[in-house]
């Protein structure tokens, strides 16, 4: 059960940097990116599954726990991933902008 969780995480908080970054790419704006990516979140939260799928359970080796886990508990813990995934992607952005990568392009011919 765990194991499906922790993947289900990982998986959250790739597609929360993935998201976070390319709408930063797109758009230079830190805020229009969070913005995203609280979107995102919110899909996370309404649309995935309040539950592990109990085949992928038993197909990673797991035991079916005997009381279900508490479906508000494992949406928000889509929704945290996510968010994680987004803001170690802002840490990295921002350590681009310090250290000048995030540069517009057009003007890096003049002197």
């Amino acid at each position: 059960m765990v194991r499906v969780l922790l993947a289900e995480c990982l998986l959250g908080a790739i597609a929360g940097a993935i998201a976070f970054r390319l709408s930063f790419a797109a758009s230079r704006s830190p805020r229009l990116s969070w913005g995203i990516t609280l979107v995102l979140v919110a899909a996370a939260f309404f649309l995935l599954p309040s539950s592990p799928d109990p085949w992928m359970v038993r197909e990673l080796g797991g035991l079916l726990p005997g009381p279900p886990l508490s479906p508000l508990l494992v949406r928000s813990l889509h929704s945290l991933c996510v968010l994680t995934g987004a803001w170690l992607s802002w840490l990295v952005v921002r350590a681009r902008i310090r250290t000048g990568l995030e540069e517009n392009p057009r003007f890096r011919d003049f002197p």
